[in-house]
Order: C-alpha cells, then structure tokens, then sequence
C-alpha cells in the first residue's frame, strides 16, 4: 500500500491492520429563539466525548438539549442550562449503530439572536473496525 495518507496496512504475516480515528462532528448555527443545532446518525456503535458548545450573541441564558433517538427507546440523554457564552461537557454518551443525536438550543430571551458553535467526537467501536479488517482481508 503506496499512500502514505492509508489507515490500513498489511503486516508480514498476512494480517491487516485497521486503524480509525475519531470522527468530529461540528456546525455553526444562527438561532433566534430555539433551534436545532446539530443532527447526525451514527453508521456504526461507538461513543460521543467531548461536547463543546460556543454562544455568539446576546443570550441571557442557554438551555442545551441532547438528544439520541432510536426505533426501540426513543429519548433524551440530557438537558443542561449553560452560560450565555456557551458550554463544555465531560461525559460519554454510548450510541448503537442507527442511533441518531440531536442537539437542540433555547435561548433567553426568546427573542435573542445568537450563533452557536457546536462540536464534539465520535470514536468508532474497536469491534466494527475488526469486523471492517476481517472483510478488507477478504
């Protein structure tokens, strides 16, 4: 395998090698009142870290929804109040192949305009890239 940019590699003894870095996930969104901010649905099981949340504008108060979805238990995983300048979370959210996130905004007052920044990583289950390694092997 000639392209150095390549995450797979054959090693000697006729194993591949299969390495996936984590995915980010981002959107940049003008909101006046509510909105949604980010929606995406995950190809694979794996796990979201690292939620951060950035407020352009005049909001008094940021109220972020976290949403993941599903045919099974649709739900919500959370809800958090977070300074008008915006916020950063710390936890794991552990997501099934098909599952879909949603993070929405409320912002105060209702009719504050504001743009939000919002991002965070999806790292893959080290189970789909063995199952991904094992049919590159054929």
């Amino acid at each position: 395998m000639g392209n150095k940019r390549t995450f797979v590699r054959r090693s000697p003894v006729g194993k591949i090698d299969l390495v996936v870095p984590p995915v980010p996930l981002s959107s940049v969104v003008p909101i006046t009142g509510s909105g949604t901010v980010l929606r995406y649905m995950f190809p694979a099981d794996g796990q979201v870290k690292g939620l951060s949340i950035k407020v352009e504008g005049t909001a008094k108060k940021v109220s972020i929804r976290v949403k993941t979805l599903n045919d099974k238990t649709p739900g919500t995983y959370g809800e958090f109040v977070g300074k008008p300048t915006g916020y950063d979370a710390d936890w794991v959210l552990d997501v099934h192949k098909g599952d879909m996130l949603s993070i929405d905004l409320i912002v105060d007052p209702v009719d504050a305009s504001v743009t939000i920044w919002a991002s965070c990583l999806y790292y893959i289950d080290a189970k789909y890239d063995q199952k991904t390694a094992k049919q590159l092997e054929g």
